[in-house]
């Protein structure tokens, strides 16, 4: 930890109106209470009492710190979030108390190992791709884990940023992951080790192994911090999104993506995966016009169909502001292609 995240943690952690909740109660010391209230003395026991306790409604309002039992640092919530997670989304600082001292854990670190942070994001919320608790293997949606190579890409942002420490220890963190043989695995794993299932805490997990993707990260960032600027850069694309803010003069819209709204001065292009004619009224069709689709030449895709596409239209017919209401209607098709609704449009200033 260095010296700047050491002092925000100290000043987080004795901020006014706020103390640190003590819950390292250690197993004979909650037996002792569950006993008196006739609580079996079990490990889930003992973890369903204390995610009680971090998803208190409020926590964050009364608790800069909380001091957790070894045991309770590797627990999670019955959904799989780790406890160190409830309580950083809630504002409070999760830390541990062991015999050689006091180790506190930085909020965005998400696997502690061997006593250093070594942060790994996942990649989003609610993300069910990976083995479930017990090791067994992906089938569905279970919990997902941290992949290394999204700790390449914050590198990079890191780089970016001007702190070059801080992407050098991420690159550290990316090699840590790796297997005995230095493969960067997709994912690892982030629950209490499972030794009959060969998985360890931080270390790869069931996943693909190697992640060619992981490795190109890494090969990336390498290059990067050997460069000292971000390597991944290409010219053109620097000119053209960097340089000259280039936008996109469309809003498309697809079945699977219904938007209802665009700027005055925007064009609407209408995807669909066959030919389509295309009703429209600005005037709550009083007045209807037809236009049709045309294809778009990208070749076969989607299932062997064909991406249909309409050149946006209406900006350039309807005064500013205005609205239009479509339907699409799918050619020698017996039903349309909305379900019968149509889908609105509105020209905004």
């Amino acid at each position: 930890m260095n010296a700047k995240t050491l002092i925000e943690t100290a000043k987080a952690l004795v901020a006014d109106g706020k103390g640190l909740l003590a819950m390292d109660e250690s197993h004979p010391a909650c037996h002792k209470r569950f006993a008196k209230l006739g609580i079996p003395q079990t490990e889930e026991a003992r973890r369903a009492y204390r995610e009680m306790i971090v998803t208190a409604p409020g926590l964050g309002e009364s608790s800069s710190g909380a001091i957790l039992y070894d045991e309770t640092i590797r627990q999670q919530k019955k959904n799989g979030t780790p406890f160190v997670k409830v309580l950083a989304a809630a504002g409070v600082t999760p830390g541990i108390k062991v015999d050689a001292g006091a180790e506190v854990l930085a909020r965005q670190a998400a696997l502690c190992q061997k006593a250093e942070l070594v942060p790994v994001w996942h990649r989003y919320n609610a993300d069910g791709y990976g083995e479930h608790e017990s090791g067994a293997p992906f089938e569905g949606t279970v919990v997902a884990r941290g992949w290394p190579l999204l700790t390449g890409e914050r590198a990079h942002y890191e780089l970016a940023a001007g702190r070059l420490d801080s992407a050098k220890k991420r690159l550290g963190a990316m090699e840590s992951f790796d297997s005995e043989g230095g493969l960067i695995p997709e994912q690892v794993w982030g629950s209490p080790g499972i030794p009959e299932r060969d998985l360890y805490f931080g270390r790869p997990s069931g996943s693909a192994m190697p992640l060619v993707w992981a490795h190109a990260e890494y090969l990336k960032l390498r290059r990067s911090l050997r460069d000292g600027r971000f390597f991944d850069l290409p010219s053109q694309t620097v000119q053209r999104y960097l340089t000259g803010k280039t936008v996109s003069p469309c809003l498309v819209w697809r079945l699977n993506h219904k938007i209802h709204s665009l700027f005055f001065g925007k064009m609407l292009r209408i995807e669909t995966l066959v030919p389509v004619a295309i009703h429209w009224s600005a005037d709550d069709w009083n007045t209807i016009h037809e236009v049709t689709t045309r294809d778009a030449g990208l070749g076969p895709i989607f299932n062997d169909h064909k991406i249909w596409s309409l050149g946006a239209f209406v900006n350039k017919t309807l005064p500013k502001p205005s609205t239009a209401q479509y339907m699409q209607i799918i050619a020698n098709a017996d039903s349309h292609a909305g379900n019968g609704n149509p889908a609105s449009a509105a020209a905004a200033t």
